[in-house]
Order: structure tokens, then sequence, then C-alpha cells
């Protein structure tokens, strides 16, 4: 009896040494997705935009001689900021549509940093593959616009969307002034310049909060409301104070 006891004790511990074992072999829990906020999302896309463009207009830069050495800087930058950024947006947890999105980006990305990284490639080739990349991340963008509650999304967008404009009109002059001077590219120029009018007109439009309060001013002026700001108390200062007796002395 004592035998059997004894034994299965061992069995016990024999088990309990197994499980302790194969508990470090276990999947290691997978760390959770880093959630991004819609605004940053929207920023960060809008912002893959302007760096295709500016990788481009940089590239235009270098073969014209121009500030060769800060057009290789522009482009390394531009590099590694279009590579931070996917990998950011690939880390947050989104839908499957806009996954679809994200995953054409890095793929024209990736046709556009090679042929980028190809010394006296043709201009032209480049910035069509700048190109596509504006397209694909423009499509982004308006998906995670379309996701967003809030009424900042809009102007998020559109102030990306100038710092975009900004370097497409810089590198159509570039373009014309290496030998392509086509309507094509004159035609960039041109929607450039007007776009960015545009867009800063519809910024104007948008409501602020100093303008509603703007508004409001002036509603309470054409009521006939009083429109003067009442004064701030001034401190009196000690020497024109009037001096009192303590309540002591008076009690005496």
């Amino acid at each position: 009896m004592t035998h059997i006891r004894s034994s299965g004790m061992r069995r016990r511990g024999f088990v309990r040494c197994g499980a302790l074992l194969l508990w470090p072999c276990a999947a290691p829990a997978q760390p959770p997705a880093t959630t991004l906020p819609l605004s940053q999302a929207i920023n960060r896309s809008g912002k893959m935009r302007a760096l295709s463009q500016r990788l481009s207009k940089a590239y235009v830069q270098g073969s014209l001689g121009v500030l060769a050495e800060r057009a290789r800087d522009i482009q390394a930058a531009s590099r590694q900021l279009m590579s931070s950024i996917l990998a950011d947006l690939a880390a947050a947890p989104l839908a499957a549509e806009t996954r679809r999105l994200l995953q054409a980006l890095e793929k024209d990305c990736q046709g556009l940093l090679e042929n980028a990284a190809v010394p006296r490639k043709d201009v032209l080739e480049v910035a069509r593959s700048a190109d596509v990349v504006l397209e694909s991340a423009d499509r982004l963008t308006k998906a995670f616009e379309a996701q967003s509650q809030g009424g900042n999304a809009r102007i998020v967008n559109l102030a990306g969307r100038q710092r975009m404009l900004a370097q497409r009109a810089a590198r159509a002059y570039f373009l014309s002034a290496a030998g392509h001077d086509t309507p094509a590219v004159r035609a960039q120029l041109a929607a450039a310049r007007s776009e960015i009018t545009q867009g800063l007109q519809a910024c104007r439009r948008r409501p602020s909060p100093r303008r509603r309060s703007a508004t409001s001013w002036s509603s309470r002026a054409a009521s006939g409301c009083s429109m003067k700001p009442r004064s701030p108390r001034r401190p009196v200062p000690m020497a024109c104070r009037r001096w009192r007796p303590p309540a002591s002395a008076c009690t005496k």
C-alpha cells in the first residue's frame, strides 16, 4: 500500500515537471495592435502624397545639378519618411478595404523607390511613378476621411493636399527647366496653382472658434446690445488706502 502511494506521488511529480518544461515552449502572446487615431492616419497617408512629389522633385533637381548635394539629402530623407509612415500604418488595425488600399500603396511606393534609386534615369518616368503613388495615397486618405466622424478630418486632408501641391508645382518648374516644357507639364503647373488657391479659399470659409466668436459679437452689435467690455478692476495702491484702527482699539 505504501509502495502504491509513493509511485502515485512520483507520477504526479513527473507530470508537474513535464508541464513546467513545456510551458516556455508555448506560443508567446501577440502584442496588441497599435491604435492610430484617424486624424493621424489621415495626416500620415496624406503626407505620402507630398513625399512622392518631393522625392521626384529632388530627383529632377539633382539631374539639373542645382544644389545636387541638397537634392540627395532630400531624397534620402523622403525615403526614410515613406518607410516609417508605411510601417506605422501597417501596424495599426485597419478594415479589410483600407488594408487593401494600403497594400496597393506599398507596392506603388516600391516601384517609385526602385526608379529613383537608378541614377541618370528618365526624369519623366520617375515623375510618372510618383504620380501613381500620389493617386494611391489619395485613395487611402479619402478612405480614412470617410471613416472619421469628426469635423476636422476634412481640414486635415485639405492641409495635407496643400503641402503636396506646393511640391508638385516646384517639380513642374524643374521639369520645364530640364527640357520637358510640354503642354502636359505646363498643365500640371497651372492645375497646382489653381488648386492651391481653391484650397486657401476653402480654409478661409471654414468657421474657426475665433471666427465664430467674432460672428457672435457682430450679432450682438446688430441687436443693440452693449459691446463695451468691462474694464478689469485695478488694485488700489497701499499709499492711497485709508488707515483704519484695529477692532480691538475701537472697543477700548
